[in-house]
């Protein structure tokens, strides 16, 4: 048996195991955009923020993130008199539908 032969496998396992680790990590940074779509936050920055960082710290980070619709609403809702009506509006949906 030749002496590099073990030298040449472990060259080739370390090259396919390589490939697997690059696949699973723009797989992971590709789930990271898509989480983002669904929470109507930028998917290409999210993208680019799970091959920088990890696919885990980007999704982790999507999870502890409300999405934007809501921070909206809060955003919205947290102005003065946000969420009041006025008298005659409400006045009329008190009054019976005649």
């Amino acid at each position: 048996m030749d002496t590099f032969f073990f030298l040449r496998w472990a060259v080739i396992v370390g090259g396919v195991l390589a490939v697997w680790a690059l696949v699973f990590w723009i797989g992971g940074a590709s789930l990271a955009g898509w989480v983002a779509s669904t929470q109507d936050r930028d998917p290409v920055a999210w993208f680019f923020l799970g091959l920088v960082f990890t696919p885990f710290v980007a999704l982790a980070a999507l999870a502890a993130l409300p999405p934007v619709a809501v921070e909206e609403r809060a955003r919205v809702l947290s102005r003065p008199g946000a969420g009041v009506m006025p008298a005659p509006a409400a006045a009329a949906t008190l009054r019976p539908a005649a």
